[in-house]
């Protein structure tokens, strides 16, 4: 995401997606990228008007796309003013179009709400899920509480090889919200679960012998990313917990956190964050932004 070229917002029109398409015109404002606003037509619905309508398929296709093109051309004009865009009205499952105008456009930051015309529910929509599991590229899903103000950046480092892309791209986008940037790694403490209390004590040194070497990684990241972002306040932070995504979900909760940016997959080892499966089940209950980096 750091510097993207080429930015694609899809909009269904619907409230939160509006208020992704104001960020994704800010970031492009900010990057110098080029942006791009997609609107899909459901081949479903077209399907559905068509067998219960006297009104020929084709016909119904031409009136939808006319459509789509007119409602899109006025939402730019209203929510974006005098930024040049290029728009795209297609008709097709909505995954598959965003897939291809992606490739079309050669897109590298994908902007989307967090939820859509079917409103708010417990973390992101189905759709934006699949978007964040089966694109390309880095996505963005903008929850429609975007701050006026952001505090921080929350990026969630597990020291797999694509740590130094999540903090990077954080940091970036830390600075261009001239927000503070945390680190925050999430490690399992099993002495927090009754069952193993009762050994705490004996690997009491252990423990934070433990935490001190993952303290001193943290710093790692965060000395050289104050090289490259030396006006960025950034902040090293250790949360413990016994489930990995509960422990993710209940920092990024917290009132500074404005923006969380994890990865689409992490380490392999079971003592460490399956970010694959990890990153799906931040999106389903967090009620933040999340930016999701593609490796």
């Amino acid at each position: 995401m750091t510097n993207p070229k080429i930015i694609l917002a899809a909009t269904d029109f619907s409230p939160c997606s509006l208020v992704a398409l104001r960020q994704a015109a800010e970031l492009a404002t900010k990057t110098g990228a080029s942006l791009h606003i997609l609107n899909v037509v459901s081949e479903k619905d077209v399907v559905q008007v068509a067998l219960i309508s006297s009104v020929a398929r084709g016909e119904i296709e031409s009136r939808a796309i006319e459509d789509s093109k007119a409602r899109l051309k006025e939402t730019a004009t209203y929510v974006l003013g005098d930024i040049k865009v290029e728009l795209h009205s297609v008709i097709d499952h909505p995954i598959d179009a965003v897939i291809k105008t992606i490739k079309k456009i050669n897109a590298d930051l994908l902007v989307i709400g967090t939820f859509g015309d079917g409103g708010p529910g417990r973390g992101a929509s189905a759709f934006s899920t699949k978007c964040a599991r089966r694109c390309p590229i880095d996505v963005l899903l903008v929850h429609a509480d975007w701050p006026e103000k952001m505090d921080s950046v929350m990026a969630c480092i597990d020291f797999s090889t694509y740590s130094d892309k999540v903090a990077q791209h954080a940091a970036q986008l830390a600075t261009y919200a001239s927000a503070k940037l945390k680190l925050v790694h999430v490690y399992s403490n099993p002495f927090e679960s009754s069952r193993w209390a009762g050994f705490q004590h004996d690997a009491l040194d252990d423990l934070i012998t433990y935490k001190d070497d993952l303290l001193m990684q943290l710093n790692r990241i965060r000395q050289r990313l104050s090289n490259n972002f030396p006006n960025l306040t950034i902040e090293s932070e250790l949360v413990s917990g016994v489930d990995y995504t509960k422990a993710i979900v209940a920092r990024t909760q917290k009132d500074d956190i404005g923006l969380v940016v994890i990865g689409a997959k992490g380490r392999t080892k079971l003592s460490y964050i399956l970010l694959g499966s990890t990153t799906e089940k931040v999106l389903r209950d967090t009620n933040n932004s999340v930016l999701t980096i593609r490796h």
